[in-house]
């Protein structure tokens, strides 16, 4: 299936699947769908510059497909993903296993966060909003399922 995009292997997505997913590409079931076979989809916020993203906050969501508070507030994050995705960059921090523990520390050291990701791995069902720039959040969420309370954080972390 990846063959047909150009890639010889998982590993030559550059990130793998977490990369491909992070990029807000068609996904299903955590494989990518028939219809993503033949062309990808667009990232969902396809109109922010790649240079423009350090410019924006970022939420950060520590996630496992077994933690019952990321399970609760999953209808939330689907919608902060879907409608905060223009003003800010959305990342997933993935501990399911330690497969995915090992790729998000890499992705957390790409985007300065290194520290925090060590300290809040743990705490799972949490979600971050930092300024633009920032490796401290200026707000620490945990179980969360009010979208207001995201919108409310999201413009605390906000310049102007």
């Amino acid at each position: 299936m990846f063959e047909n995009l150009g890639y010889t292997n998982v590993a030559a997505l550059d990130g793998g699947v977490n990369a491909w997913k992070d990029a807000r590409y068609a996904m299903e079931k955590g494989t990518l769908s028939a219809e993503s076979d033949r062309q990808p989809a667009k990232p969902a916020a396809a109109s922010v510059e790649a240079g423009e993203l350090a410019k924006l906050p970022m939420i950060v969501k520590i996630h496992a497909d077994w933690c019952i508070n990321c399970q609760a507030i999953a209808e939330t994050w689907h919608r902060v993903e879907k409608e905060l995705a223009d003003r800010a960059r959305i990342v997933v921090f993935d501990v399911t296993d330690e497969t995915r523990v090992k790729a998000t520390r890499v992705k957390a050291k790409e985007l300065g966060l290194k520290q925090f990701f060590a300290e809040n791995a743990s705490r799972t069902g949490s979600v971050a909003v930092f300024g633009p720039g920032a490796v401290e959040p200026d707000t620490l969420l945990v179980a969360e399922t009010d979208f207001g309370v995201y919108e409310r954080a999201l413009g605390k972390a906000s310049p102007g």
